[in-house]
């Protein structure tokens, strides 16, 4: 198992480890799970096309197999062109389009089964969805193929599990990181996930007695809820916690400093000179 002095490069690997120590300065497992989530995107249950419709403007994830496609020019930029694929049939089929597909339509072809994620609109009827995220479910390598945010997540699940965890899709919510162009929130996500899936249960410098006085969770699941959490109650409770602690440990750094100020030295004198400069020292005074 792990601990929170544990370094990053043998929980993680090399791969996954040195992007957030470049990026952020990350270097062990107690410095990814301090860095927080600065907010929570609204993520979707998982349909199929055959459920109920949802309302327009909703985000959705939704699990079919592809039925249709159609390639067709970009207005602006002709020489670009879209994808259009089609899930299920009659009503309750669902069409996504994609912008820019020159990359992406040797993946989506007729029969391969996919996941879209993704806000959901109307168009005479039909069910759409532009430019979504995508995830390939059944490809032929065994890999998981698609958008990075959805890639991240399946790859997250498949490194724990060893097979992709369908419900990890229907989180009511997802954390989102303070991140760069270079590890970005998902792959942040991704290793908060492995990391936390092997840690051990964090001893709690607060006694059980200083926390129920203070209304406070423990460390541990403080740790977990604010990055895993899908209540908003949990997260809350999750704040209070660690931000109880941060106030802690700034009072303490207050007092070891000012310690430290009391108990340090003064400079050294040059032997010999001590009397010399109570003299002139008394001379001032009394002048």
């Amino acid at each position: 198992m792990v601990s929170l002095s544990d370094r990053l490069i043998f929980v993680l690997g090399a791969p996954s480890a040195k992007p957030l120590e470049e990026e952020f300065g990350i270097r062990t497992v107690d410095d990814l799970l301090r860095h927080y989530p600065r907010s929570y995107v609204e993520g979707g249950a998982r349909r199929g096309v055959g459920d109920e419709r949802p309302e327009a403007g909703e985000h959705i994830t939704i699990v079919d197999v592809i039925t249709e496609t159609e390639t067709f020019p970009m207005k602006k930029t002709p020489r670009r062109q879209c994808l259009r694929i089609t899930l299920g049939t009659g009503r309750n089929k669902v069409t996504a389009t994609f912008f820019n597909a020159d990359y992406i339509k040797k993946d989506l072809t007729k029969n391969t089964k996919v996941m879209l994620s993704g806000e959901v609109g109307f168009f005479k009827g039909v069910m759409q969805l532009t430019h979504p995220a995508f995830l390939i479910l059944d490809s032929p390598d065994g890999k998981n193929h698609g958008t990075r945010s959805l890639k991240s997540i399946a790859d997250a699940s498949k490194a724990i599990s060893g097979e992709v965890a369908m419900e990890e899709f229907e989180r009511r919510f997802f954390p989102i990181y303070p991140a760069s162009t270079k590890v970005q929130s998902w792959d942040i996500f991704k290793c908060v996930r492995q990391v936390l899936e092997v840690l051990d249960p964090v001893d709690d410098p607060l006694s059980p007695d200083v926390r129920a006085e203070h209304g406070l969770v423990s460390e541990d699941e403080a740790l977990r809820a604010i990055h895993l959490a899908e209540d908003e109650p949990d997260r809350r409770r999750a704040r209070e916690r660690l931000t109880f602690d941060e106030a802690v440990g700034l009072q303490w750094a207050l007092v070891a400093r000012r310690h430290g100020e009391l108990s340090e030295s003064g400079p050294r004198h040059r032997p010999g000179l001590t009397g010399w400069r109570l003299n002139c020292w008394a001379g001032c005074l009394s002048s």
